[in-house]
Parts: structure tokens; sequence; C-alpha cells
């Protein structure tokens, strides 16, 4: 058996008001839109492993879409 990391692993963590984004990778970009598909934040050319977002919202859900610099994509569904 050989032990393959995990390439693209993503973490996608809340707190208190904070949408927080952590990575093995380089993330290229971000968006965060609500439930509706309205676009609440996005940013481009980040180049960091980690990035957090304060969006000062309680009770609201949110689809997190985080692409990574080798091109893979990951969403995930938050509530804060």
């Amino acid at each position: 058996l050989i032990y393959l990391p995990q390439l693209n692993k993503v973490e996608i963590a809340t707190n208190n008001f904070t949408i927080t984004v952590s990575t093995n990778n380089l993330i290229s970009n971000i968006t965060i839109t609500d439930i509706t598909g309205k676009l609440v934040y996005k940013e481009s050319n980040i180049n960091k492993k980690t990035f957090s977002k304060n969006l000062n919202t309680k009770n609201q859900i949110y689809i997190v879409v985080v692409s990574l610099k080798n091109g893979t994509k990951h969403s995930q569904k938050v509530m804060l």
C-alpha cells in the first residue's frame, strides 16, 4: 500500500462572523455568494494558503468557491 497525500486539501471553517479557508495549495480566487446566488465577495490573485473574510452577518447561508493555483475548484455551503 502506497500512501499518497491529499493534493488538494481545502478546509472551510466559520467562526462568529468570519469564513476561513486553509489549504495545502496556493489559493488563486475566492467567491462568496449568498443562498440566492447574489455575489457577496470576490477576490483574485490571493496566492496564499490561508484566507479569512469577516462578513459581519449572522444566521446566513453562503456558498464559498475556492479556486486553487493548480486549476482545481472546491465549493462548500457554510452558515454564519
